[in-house]
């Protein structure tokens, strides 16, 4: 019927050391059962396309950062974002984008459902700017991948922010210890102490020291004289790797118009190393701050790849460019006390 939004969910059963499956369960016995999906037995895909004739209709979208970009990439492709409003319910680490939009780090308690399910019926839209990372290596024919490597992609979505150099470095090392080990990265707080593992190891062995040798930077079309830094990030949403401010604050200055994920401006920062960024989780630091832009472009010099990482998926770039640029808005359901946890 006219003015009807009803609410499809979506839940990644795998996240949260495995509370996914205690949240689709309460969710099938709340709601109507059809309107329930599990993103581990087939995809956002099925649940889009049974709700493509609702117009306006709202997601609820329960994981972490990487299950919300494949739900938002499935939109982009079936072209449904002028009638999708989406929700976040955080579930496992990161959770990025939940802290910005006022959901908080983590949903532990499917007790509160209910009073979440409300909120969510309460909660405002705002739009959601997201870019698109195009990625163009020098060499194609010249350095051909080993075997055991993946090929990087040619375009990447960014719903929060993209890093090169060592914070990219850490994830990518993560990442590979987690498929080596899965079992030593099943809880949140081991994944924590693994990330603080992997950050003194980079402390010591400093990777990309002088990373500035090996990339130039532009901003809006301007080459950025560089510092001397071991990593670059450019951020979407005033949150990173897990909540950190990054950028510094969130005021505007004389400088810097204050940071927002809804004005299609970039703030890009340096990484002078892993205690800087472990420092930046405590007390905002602003001095590493670069500039405010609307589109970016690297390029990775020589004939080593150097570790990108895009929403905290990471992977070994090849020399090349690197072009950020604006790519649509998602209209996303915020809670207006932003930053708190659902439940405080």
């Amino acid at each position: 019927p006219q003015g009807c939004s009803p609410l499809l969910v979506f839940v990644n059963s795998k996240s949260g050391d495995n509370q996914g499956v205690k949240f689709l369960r309460r969710f099938k016995q709340l709601l109507n059962p059809a309107q329930v999906f599990d993103l581990m037995n087939g995809g956002p895909g099925l649940g889009l396309r049974l709700f493509r004739h609702f117009d306006p209709f709202r997601i609820l979208i329960c994981s972490g950062d990487g299950s919300i970009g494949w739900v938002l990439s499935e939109i982009d492709k079936l072209h449904m974002d002028k009638q999708c409003q989406i929700g976040v319910l955080p579930l496992g680490t990161g959770n990025d984008l939940a802290r910005v939009i006022g959901w908080g780090s983590v949903c532990d308690d499917d007790a509160h459902l209910p009073q979440l399910l409300e909120r969510y019926e309460k909660a405002s839209v705002k739009m959601l700017d997201r870019c698109v990372s195009h990625l163009l290596s020098f060499f194609f024919d010249s350095h051909p991948p080993r075997v055991d490597e993946e090929d990087p992609p040619n375009n990447c979505v960014m719903n929060s922010y993209f890093g090169i150099g060592i914070d990219a470095k850490i994830t990518l090392d993560f990442h590979m210890k987690r498929e080596e080990h899965p079992e030593k990265c099943r809880s949140r707080a081991r994944n924590y102490m693994w990330y603080g593992v992997l950050g003194s190891k980079e402390w010591l062995q400093k990777t990309y020291k002088n990373l500035e040798q090996r990339v130039l930077l532009e901003c809006d079309g301007t080459r950025i004289p560089l510092p001397s830094l071991q990593g670059i990030v450019v951020l979407n949403i005033p949150s990173f790797m897990g909540g950190t401010n990054f950028w510094g604050g969130n005021k505007e200055d004389d400088c810097f118009i204050a940071p927002s994920f809804d004005d299609r401006v970039l703030e890009v920062v340096a990484v002078f190393g892993s205690v800087q960024m472990a420092a930046s989780r405590i007390i905002n630091l602003q001095h590493h701050r670069i500039a405010q832009c609307h589109s970016v472009k690297i390029t990775i010099l020589g004939d080593e790849g150097v570790p990108v990482q895009v929403d905290g998926e990471a992977w070994l770039q090849p020399p090349g460019l690197i072009r950020i640029v604006h790519k649509n808005r998602m209209q996303m359901l915020c809670r207006n006390r932003v930053l708190q946890i659902p439940f405080d």
